[in-house]
């Protein structure tokens, strides 16, 4: 990432140089051109490397932050079994496994900074299936719950004008 920057930084200065500013546009243009195409491959490459994904599902954004075999079957189940009503907006679910004792997991699962859910993972594909459904359960209440909430919060009977 440090080498990205530190490219960003010569395109950059390159732009701002005097010395271009007196050379051929044309030439130019190609050049600066080449320089772009080079910096988007290389954070589409850097997308690639990312050990974080995210899945727009619904007008939310759910993001992968697992580490193990099982973390990642447990993230693709719960994708996988996650419906979600249409008028639902504006939410961030985080999946996140820390590691446990010897092969079991501890996976949360966090919508708008709220932890709703936190469970040890086995790496048993049955278990895995379980435990997913169960955080889709609980997750598909919170957001619904949640939406509900703030609906009936921005409501103009709710909302004041400040005087008393």
């Amino acid at each position: 990432m440090k080498g990205l920057a530190f490219t960003v930084f010569l395109f950059l200065s390159a732009l701002s140089s005097p010395l271009l500013a007196q050379t051929d546009t044309t030439k130019k243009d190609a050049k600066t051109q080449a320089i772009l195409e080079e910096l988007v491959s290389k954070i589409e490459n850097g997308k690639k490397n990312s050990k974080t994904s995210f899945e727009e599902i619904a007008g939310g954004i759910v993001l992968d932050q697992t580490k193990t075999r099982a973390g990642k079957d447990f993230y693709d189940l719960f994708i996988q079994n996650l419906v979600l009503p249409d008028n639902v907006m504006d939410y961030t679910i985080v999946i996140d496994e820390t590691p446990g004792l010897g092969t079991s997991t501890i996976v949360k699962v966090t919508i708008n900074n709220f932890e709703i859910f936190g469970n040890y993972l086995q790496p048993k594909r049955d278990l895995i299936e379980e435990t997913a459904n169960e955080a889709v359960e609980l997750t598909a209440e919170f957001i619904v719950n949640y939406n509900q909430i703030q609906l009936e919060l921005s409501n103009k009977e709710q909302t004041g004008t400040g005087i008393f």
